[in-house]
């Protein structure tokens, strides 16, 4: 039988592991797992299960329903030091990531609407882009990339100038299926065909 203070020990690793690096289940939730070489750690509802090469070999549920050791030594323990060693003390688990990914997402949102913004006259080079929407090259490319796939914006080159356009068209169409309003666009902009 193992000790209380290894038990405790344990369990707070278990916890921490799934706060720092834990990510949602997506067949399943509520639950959130972390699989680190052979031991896997899963969380639902209160309940740790800490899985070793597909076996369970730990269980906790904070009401004291089911907690058991179903292995009391071994690899997996040696395993669980390691994780233990690499959470960094200023980590700030799944709810200030989750947090991130949406303040990430509201970002991607913010810089796709200033890009259609400066693309609401008429079309724009892509010099003319960067400096009305006010980003760097690469970040340009990301937001004109991902709004070319959306087929929210049309692109198309003359000589060495390409220009971006704001799609007009309704429904989801190929892209140089309509090239009269683009041209009407190229024309405002002062662009020959």
């Amino acid at each position: 039988m193992i000790d209380e203070q290894e038990f405790v020990s344990i369990l707070s690793v278990a916890r921490r592991v799934l706060n720092v690096y834990g990510r949602p289940d997506p067949s399943d939730s509520p639950r959130i797992s972390h699989a680190h070489r052979d031991v896997n750690i899963t969380g639902k509802r209160g309940v740790i299960d800490i899985f070793f090469r597909g076996s369970l070999v730990f269980r906790h549920d904070p009401k004291g329903e089911i907690t058991d050791f179903f292995e009391t030594s071994g690899i997996w323990m040696d395993e669980m030091e390691r994780m233990a060693r690499k959470i960094p003390s200023s980590s700030s688990g799944v709810a200030s990531q989750i947090q991130y990914q949406r303040r990430k997402e509201v970002s991607v949102v913010a810089a796709q609407r200033r890009v259609m913004q400066a693309l609401q006259g008429a079309a724009c080079s892509w010099d003319d882009l960067k400096k009305v929407a006010q980003m760097n090259d690469e970040r340009l490319g990301l937001m004109l990339g991902e709004l070319l796939n959306e087929r929210l914006i049309w692109t198309v080159q003359r000589d060495d100038l390409r220009v971006y356009g704001i799609e007009r068209r309704a429904g989801v169409v190929p892209r140089f299926a309509n090239p009269q309003r683009r041209a009407t666009d190229l024309r405002q902009k002062g662009i020959k065909l």
